[in-house]
């Protein structure tokens, strides 16, 4: 009844920040309501900007001051509310209140700007924001109406705690900070107390730890630091984390240090419970399993807070696809499932496994190749449409272009059916020769097991898996193997739509996948899932040491681009595309710049930088070391199906 009432509500959101600041008070109070822990919330607005009083079960109460602040950044009129709300809070040091800023639309990003500092420091002092979008004051506008019509009920009640229309909007979490609670045995809520300091030690343990009850499980405020801006100033250089559903790519020659600025970008996402898989080619991503670098000296203190929170807080996975000796994952030819999408989508899947398959086969783009490869898309599409649930294996499509099925003669229509019993022949050679390559054994290759969402979850764990493709043999075997990859995450932006980020995936080594001159089999699937991947905040993060062959077509679906030294002339041809947006000259830097040094290009600004450090410092795993490890995450992390 509520989904129907909502989706038919024609209810007009208020424009002026005054009727915006009552409506969310309200919504505040009645969030009391949907919560079991015997918590409840005082607000009343009179004006846009009011205050909260937190009540817990001990009836002790927390204060906070929530301003609606939709004014213009331009002409200082949105950092005049900012300081007025920092004024009316007081001195974060001395007062118990804690400010946030509401906001209906994005807040400034540019960190060149003024109001961007200004609201970074009002975070670093404590404060918090929110964006509460059209869809979320719709919902806190309809429920009271909703309300009148079924309070009644004597299911009303129970319905409001087991669905929390209110208290399950992400705005209204992160206003609350109901992400920092937990019940206590006794059902009261407790608020998490703060991270370990950085004079804290590091005890030896296992890779996965028990979470401690002194770590916070996730930061709410939403921004990230990437390092200190390059300049007179050198102010901290603040990433907002919602920009990177719009991707991010690092570039850089060996040494540049892009990776460990990717690593730092990972390493605070994963505290802010953003779960993330890293694709490592070279094996030096695996260090996160391995116990030394929990437990080896840090001279930041910064850093060894982080390490503490990290190390109590992150589920590390390693996989060893190829290998089943260590941690192998299975994959199938086309996934469960395809039979059900539209003819479009099914066609496209279709489509990128027979591309996969033929650059295993090295098939090329024309003749009888190309025929034999959309022979092939069409036996799988149709195969699909057969069992719409079940996965399609390569037996299966062996199978059905032998019989020379009368559907799949009809689909091809003109095409040389001669050209079958060649194709027969190359994917019987292929599935003999790859046999445990493509065999189903080990875990099932599931995105919602990669991020250890739904029922892979683990209770106040933070998913880190990481894939090795040391084990897939040949660069066309780790084609294919990746664009299953891509397929699945794809399949999973479908399936979990979402407008905020909720996982990030970093390809390191991403010329591999996305290069300039040639269409391997990733190409096609990982274009797909740039321009698909915003809408299920899914972050794609692209990492690579070869600038010159990474293609910059794509850059339209990446916002952030972080480029360290390239000294290559031809790679710096190749990049003055990208580089031309800018409105400084860049190019002329790049070849200079020093280990972690790099410019941040953003719609059309370019910001220098100093990267900060990751915990990890990348180094190469040997590949039995790898499998070894791979072997003690599946051990001791929680039960999983092999």
């Amino acid at each position: 009844a509520w989904n129907d009432f909502r989706n038919s509500f024609t209810g007009e959101v208020p424009a002026e920040d005054k009727e915006l600041a009552a409506l969310l008070a309200g919504a505040i109070r009645a969030c009391s309501e949907e919560l079991e822990s015997g918590h409840w919330f005082e607000a009343d607005a009179g004006d846009w900007m009011f205050q909260v009083e937190d009540h817990a079960p001990d009836n002790s109460v927390r204060q906070l001051l929530i301003g609606v602040c939709n004014k213009s950044a331009k002409g200082g009129a949105l950092g005049k509310q900012v300081k007025q709300v920092e004024d009316r809070a007081g001195d974060p040091a001395a007062s118990p209140i804690t400010p946030v800023l509401v906001r209906s639309t994005e807040f400034p990003s540019n960190p060149s700007t003024v109001i961007a500092r200004q609201i970074g420091e009002f975070i670093i002092h404590g404060g918090r924001r929110a964006v509460v979008e059209d869809s979320d004051w719709r919902t806190m506008l309809a429920l009271p109406q909703f309300r009148e019509q079924h309070h009644d009920d004597p299911l009303f009640a129970a319905w409001l705690k087991a669905d929390r229309p209110l208290s399950s909007l992400k705005s209204l979490r992160l206003v609350l900070d109901l992400d920092h609670r937990k019940l206590s045995r006794s059902g009261a809520t407790a608020v998490l107390p703060e991270v370990a300091t950085p004079e804290s030690t590091v005890d030896e343990g296992p890779i996965n730890p028990p979470l401690s009850p002194e770590s916070s499980p996730i930061d709410p405020t939403g921004l990230i630091r990437v390092g200190l801006t390059d300049d007179r100033a050198s102010e901290p250089l603040m990433l907002d984390t919602e920009q990177l559903t719009c991707h991010a790519a690092f570039l850089g020659g060996t040494g540049s240090g892009k990776t460990t600025l990717a690593l730092n970008v990972v390493e605070q996402l994963l505290l802010q419970g953003i779960p993330t898989i890293l694709l490592d080619r070279k094996g030096d991503l695996c260090g996160y399993a391995v116990e030394e670098t929990w437990t080896r000296p840090l001279s930041d203190p910064n850093l060894v807070a982080r390490r503490e929170r990290l190390r109590r807080q992150v589920d590390v996975a390693v996989y060893t696809p190829g290998n089943p000796t260590g941690r192998p994952l299975s994959i199938a030819l086309a996934p469960p499932g395809l039979g059900r999408l539209g003819s479009f989508d099914r066609g496209q899947v279709a489509g990128f496994a027979a591309s996969a398959l033929a650059g295993m086969m090295n098939y090329g783009t024309k003749g009888n190749d190309a025929t034999k490869q959309v022979i092939l898309a069409k036996a799988v599409d149709l195969l699909a449409q057969l069992s719409p649930d079940a996965s399609v294996s390569l037996k299966e499509v062996i199978d059905y272009i032998d019989e020379e099925d009368p559907g799949l003669v009809n689909a091809i229509g003109r095409l040389d059916t001669k050209q079958f019993k060649k194709l027969v022949q190359d994917l019987e050679t292929l599935r003999l020769s790859k046999g445990e390559f493509l065999s189903s054994r080990g875990e099932a290759l599931e995105a919602e097991a990669l991020f250890g969402l739904g029922r892979h979850a683990v209770p106040g764990k933070t998913r880190l898996s990481i894939i090795s493709t040391r084990f897939l043999g040949a660069s066309q075997d780790v084609q294919f193997w990746v664009s299953q990859l891509l397929v699945e995450l794809g399949r999973w932006t479908s399936r979990c739509p979402s407008p905020h980020l909720q996982a990030v995936v970093l390809f390191d080594e991403a010329d591999l996948y996305l290069p300039a001159q040639r269409q391997p089999p990733t190409k096609g699937p990982m274009e797909h899932l740039l321009k698909r991947a915003r809408s299920a905040g899914l972050g794609v993060l692209l990492a690579t040491q070869s600038p010159g062959d990474f293609d910059y077509k794509c850059r339209d679906n990446i916002r952030a681009w972080f480029v360290g030294r390239v000294k290559e002339p031809t790679a710096l041809a190749k990049m003055k595309p990208m580089l031309s947006d800018c409105r400084v000259d860049v190019e002329s830097k790049l070849a200079t710049q020093e280990a972690g040094q790099f410019h941040l290009l953003r719609d059309g600004d370019a910001n220098p930088l100093r990267a900060d450090f990751a915990v990890l410092d990348p180094k190469q795993c040997p590949e039995a070391e790898i499998l070894n490890l791979a072997r003690r995450t599946l051990d001791v992390g929680p039960t999983r199906p092999r």
